[in-house]
């Protein structure tokens, strides 16, 4: 196993050497190690001066599971997971190890600093659920993660979000389960939660967004932020209102500006149960959501819908949707949606969907108004990771090639040059190792993407039994 300087010495020169013009696209893939019994939620961002930060989770299984697949260690702190951060494009930086988890970002502004969420699982309550702290953390310009800053202790169901614009205002959001008030109660509530940072400063007391009824945790609890470049803010949930049987489903929005906190909650259009929702806010300050949307519980009985709908800058209401997907076959997507806007206005998105005899990934991309055009398919069997699109308008989506039901192979990408309208054939970034869907960014000062996966490469599919063997992967390419 590579020692950590010099696996950041090889990032440092496989970022920075170009590609020969006959050669593969895609570097050889830099295994981060030691191995563990999983690597889990991969993040990574570039800041402007190009040096960049991936991130990532290291899980251990307990003892007594015997290789059992998703057996957790309730008993050890923080549920025996643990995190990394790896500073790239620096030589000779190491790689950070963290008590807790990294949740959301990195995330970083114009001079290079940068925040990440964490969570540490405390205690279980009476009702499954787990007490965890949030906090955030500063990322120097040196890529250390800082201190840990309480923000609340709350329980938790889903990850938070994060989002930070190019002067480092920054939105953190999450939903927070209560317990049942009364008897009539099964599941509790959510409460809906956001807390601002301005520039330089700490994130302020949380405020109050909303609080619904908690439904189900397989039907909704995930809230989704993002910010533009001018510090319009952006909170998206999917929200279930049981009422005398009857359930009121949709995704709801608030937005703030750096000088106006947060309004009302604004309705964006109808959901299913259970939604993955994307967000985008242009230069101009067009707010675009697009949201796949299917029925929770165990088994799928309603077909995966993907809509968009957008939000003028200075609107009250949102555009009626837009159908992307009507969806063809009752079973779940092996991934969810991504959106990405340019400097432009042009937002592309992609997302998984199924069909009868595949799991295909699918693109599209919008005109100015937030319109999107005919949607291309990208590949047959697909999970998607990531999306990224670079100021010149640029787009790369990442995705591990889908075997069968919840079962992942190979990691590949997919480039669209600027000035093109359609995404080039996919590429191989390693060969098959048990990947899972990767993240992707570019590289702000070389235009060149970075992928990071987590995989397998001297190991089994974790479905046949978990073994010591899960590494993150890094791999790069010349720029499109």
């Amino acid at each position: 196993m590579f020692g950590y300087a010099l696996i950041s010495s090889m990032l440092v020169l496989f970022m920075a050497t170009p590609a020969a013009a006959d050669a593969a696209p895609w570097s050889p893939p830099v295994d981060v190690g030691p191995p563990a019994d999983y690597t889990m939620a991969p993040g990574l961002a570039f800041a402007h001066d190009g040096s960049g930060l991936v991130t990532w989770q290291r899980r251990e299984q307990p003892a007594q599971a015997g290789g059992l697949p998703g057996a957790v260690d309730l008993q050890a702190p923080n549920d025996a997971i643990s995190s990394r951060a790896l500073r790239l494009g620096v030589p000779g930086a190491g790689v950070q190890s963290l008590a807790d988890s990294i949740e959301a970002g990195p995330v970083f502004e114009d001079l290079g600093r940068g925040l990440v969420l964490r969570t540490l699982r405390l205690s279980a309550d009476g009702y499954g659920g787990r007490r965890t702290r949030l906090s955030w953390s500063a990322i120097g310009r040196d890529g250390r993660v800082g201190r840990a800053r309480t923000i609340t202790t709350a329980t938790l169901d889903s990850a938070p979000s994060l989002a930070e614009d190019h002067r480092g205002n920054a939105v953190a959001a999450w939903s927070e389960r209560l317990a049942p008030a009364n008897g009539r109660e099964v599941f509790g509530r959510y409460r809906i939660r956001a807390a601002w940072r301005p520039a330089g400063k700490v994130f302020g007391a949380p405020v109050t967004l909303y609080t619904t009824d908690g439904a189900d945790p397989t039907r909704n609890g995930a809230v989704q932020a993002t910010i533009g470049r001018q510090g319009r803010a952006v909170v998206a949930f999917a929200d279930v209102r049981v009422r005398r049987g009857r359930d009121r489903k949709r995704v709801l929005v608030w937005t703030r500006t750096p000088r106006r906190a947060f309004g009302s909650a604004l309705t964006v259009g109808p959901q299913s149960d259970a939604a993955d929702i994307a967000l985008g806010v242009t230069d101009r300050g067009r707010v675009i959501v697009v949201w796949g949307t299917q029925d929770g519980g165990e088994e799928a009985t309603t077909p995966w819908i993907v809509r968009a709908a957008t939000l003028r800058p200075r609107g009250k209401r949102f555009s009626s949707p837009q159908t992307l997907d009507r969806g063809v076959d009752h079973a779940r997507p092996m991934g969810g949606v991504a959106l990405a806007v340019d400097p432009g206005g042009q937002a592309t998105v992609a997302w998984s969907t199924v069909r009868p005899i595949g799991y295909p990934l699918v693109t599209a991309t919008s005109d100015a108004n937030g319109h999107f055009g005919a949607s291309q398919q990208v590949t047959a069997m697909g999970a998607l990771g990531g999306l990224a699109v670079r100021q010149d308008g640029a787009a790369i989506v990442a995705y591990a090639r889908v075997l069968g039901e919840q079962i992942t192979d190979q990691a590949y990408a997919a480039v669209r040059p600027r000035d093109a309208t359609l995404f080039g054939a996919p590429e191989a970034i390693a060969d098959a190792d048990h990947a899972q869907p990767p993240v992707v960014a570019f590289d702000a000062r070389s235009g060149r993407p970075t992928v990071a996966w987590s995989a397998r490469p001297h190991g089994q599919d974790p479905s046949n039994g978990i073994a010591t063997t899960a590494v993150l992967r890094l791999a790069t390419r010349a720029a499109p």
